[in-house]
Parts: C-alpha cells; structure tokens; sequence
C-alpha cells in the first residue's frame, strides 16, 4: 500500500472495534477501499483470552487471531502492521505513520487503551504488564522459571493473573490500595467473594496499602509496603489499570479529555468517529459520556459505526457487559449494578451455593444483572435488561 494514497475509510488500530467495524462495512455492502493502521506486528487478535487460557498454556497466541490472512483477503482490507499511527491533521485529512502520510475520506480511531505505569517498577528486571501477545509470552517464561509471584492491582486483570498463576502452583501476593478487589460496575457487590476465593488458595493479600520501594535484588524483587510489610517475589506484574491512547491525537483539536470524546453515535468531529475502550460516547442526550472497556461494547461500537457510514442509520446506545474467570468460578455482568441505589433482587440460585444470578432493579427495570458460575441461565436473564418486569 502506499503512502500519501487517499482511502476512503481508513481505520487507525487493529483490535477487535476496528475489524468489526471493517467487516461491518462489508456486510452492509460498502465497496470503498479500506486501510487497517495496527501498530503491532500479529494479524488482529482477541486480547481477553492471554489473561486467561494463554496465560494458563490452554491456548497457543496464535489461537486468538480475530481473522485468518485469507479472511482479510476476502474481505478486501489493506492492512499495515507494526507501524503505529504518530498524528492526525484533521484539516488536511490525513494520519501521518512515521514520515508516511495515509489520506482518509473517513476516519475511525480504534486505538484502544495501554497499561497505566507504576513509576517505581521503571527500568526493574522481573518486572511485566499484560497487554499484548509480547506481554503475555515474557510473563509466561518467567513464571516457568519462578516459585513466587507479586501482582500489583487487584481489579480484574490484577485477580485473573493471581488466578493464573495459583493454578500454575506459584505462591502469589496481591497488593492493592484500596480495601477489597475492584471489579467494574458490579458495586462492590462481589469484592468479598473473590476475595474469599483468592484466600482459600493461600494467596497473600495485602490491601488498603501502597508500594512504597521496590528493589531489584538480581535475581528477584523486595517491596516494601506502605503498612511497613516487605516481600520478596521472583517476578512482579503490574495491573493499575490503563488509560486511552492518544498521545498520537495530541495536537489534532479533538477533545481527549477523557479518551476521544463523542456524540451519541460515536462521531468524534465532521468524518472523524471512535470506538472501542479510546472511545467516549455521550448518551442518548448528548450528555454522560464515558468510556466502556469492554469487549462486547467494542465489538456493538464498531459494527454500530460501520452501519452508520454505509446507511446512516443511528446506532443504538450499548449496555457495559463484563465477564471473568477467577479460579474456577465463572463471572458474567450486564449493565451496571447499583446495590447502594436500587433494589437489590436474587433471581437465581443464592450466595451459600456459590451459584447465583442477582440483579438492581430501579423504577421497573433493571439496571444491572450479575451472574457466578450460571452461564446457561445468565443467557436467558439478560433478555430482561431494559424490559419492564412483569408482575
């Protein structure tokens, strides 16, 4: 492909929002050229699956990838890998890649999120993020080489690597700032069982503090925690969350304040959208936006975008849908719970048996509904969200 070429949708990152939006635009009949800008070397893949089934060595990387290179093919898409996008002149129309120029008539930036940093752990031997197939591969050789791990961050990504690597037999300490595991959108209301979880498996879990050091003594870690605790581990992750990237987009006149900040269809300025975790859209009143870090929101966002190029037609505002396996127990939610606001109602199952299915209903309908260890049932109450109860 060439640069300074003009392509009629040009789509700037190659995870999951941006190929469903691609593939979008060719089920809905759209035969314009379309160019895929992914900043990393791999065809585009699934990138939940590394914290859990890779990680775990139940997959190969390479089973992850979203498409095979004869899909991409078929569905005619230009792809351009390991050469991540580095500006956007929104005026002249044009992402700049390097010294190279690509021209858009439409733009989709699908850029994602990268793992937040924790400044202490810079330039530390031993010490990893999970993001990418790189991340997931080094962690995994040094686990095979280690007998006790350290997690920093104890949301979901933080839980399933502890999760990983107690199935792996490592011995595993958690640090985490605040007072219990943090899982979104679920109001706090599981926090007590997955810690429950985590401590029936022996790890070490050390809340309501911070890292004050970390040294790296060679071969392996020390942490010294803010409650006066030190560790020793042979290898540290680090899972404080992330944030949007868009540093590329600084200088652009899009408004990053929050991600890539857009309307209630995803429209970020004239002919440019986003979508996926980057992205910010309002609500259906053109207020509230935020961000969804989910792969079920990405995957609405993009086909809810490509529609939108090819037909016009509005798309529809997506419900947050979450969905994690920690040490067996197999946790699915949608929409977000709010049991300090509205009516807390058991639908299926109870705590006591560990399998359940639990739900905020507000003004007849539900605003959340959470489901541990029941899969098959979860696929029926989820019809119920936004319905109004019957009875």
């Amino acid at each position: 492909m060439k640069s300074e070429a003009l392509y009629d949708v040009v789509i700037v990152g190659g995870a999951l929002s941006g190929i469903s939006c691609a593939e979008t635009l060719r089920t809905e009949g759209f035969d314009g050229s379309i160019l895929i800008i992914c900043g990393e070397n791999h065809l585009p893949y699934n990138r939940p699956p590394l914290s859990k089934q890779v990680l775990l060595g139940k997959w190969e990387a390479n089973q992850t990838a979203i498409f095979s290179a004869e899909k991409f093919g078929e569905l005619s898409l230009n792809i351009l890998l390991g050469k991540p996008a580095t500006a956007l002149d929104m005026y002249r129309k044009c992402v700049w890649v390097g010294q190279e120029q690509y021209f858009y008539r439409k733009l989709v930036i699908a850029t994602g999120v990268a793992p937040r940093k924790l400044q202490l752990a810079e330039g530390l031997e031993h010490t990893f993020s999970l993001r990418t197939i790189e991340d997931v591969t080094s962690i995994s050789e040094k686990i095979a080489t280690s007998s006790s791990v350290a997690v920093i961050g104890a949301g979901v990504l933080g839980c399933e690597i502890a999760s990983a690597c107690v199935q792996l037999g490592r011995e595993v300490l958690i640090v985490e700032k605040s007072s219990a595991p943090q899982i979104p959108n679920s109001g706090g209301f599981i926090a007590a069982k997955i810690f429950d979880a985590l401590h029936e498996r022996n790890v070490n879990m050390q809340y309501d503090v911070e890292v004050d050091y970390l040294t790296d003594r060679g071969q392996a870690l020390t942490l010294k925690l803010s409650n006066g605790n030190v560790f020793n581990a042979d290898m540290l992750v680090v899972a404080v969350g992330s944030k949007p990237n868009t540093e590329w987009l600084e200088g652009s006149g899009l408004d990053l304040s929050d991600g890539v900040i857009c309307s209630d269809r995803g429209e970020a300025a004239p002919d440019i959208f986003a979508i996926g975790d980057v992205a910010n859209w309002a609500d259906e009143k053109g207020v509230n936006g935020r961000r969804r870090e989910n792969q079920t929101s990405a995957i609405e966002q993009g086909i809810a975008v490509g529609r939108y190029l090819v037909t016009g037609e509005v798309p529809k505002q997506t419900r947050s849908f979450f969905w994690s396996e920690i040490l067996g127990n197999k946790i699915l939610m949608i929409g977000t719970l709010h049991p300090d606001r509205d009516r807390l109602r058991m639908l299926q199952g109870n705590l006591e048996d560990d399998k359940f299915i639990i739900a905020t209903e507000v003004d007849g309908r539900f605003s959340g509904i959470l489901s541990w260890n029941m899969l098959k049932e979860f696929r029926e109450a989820r019809k119920l969200m936004g319905v109004e109860k019957n009875g």
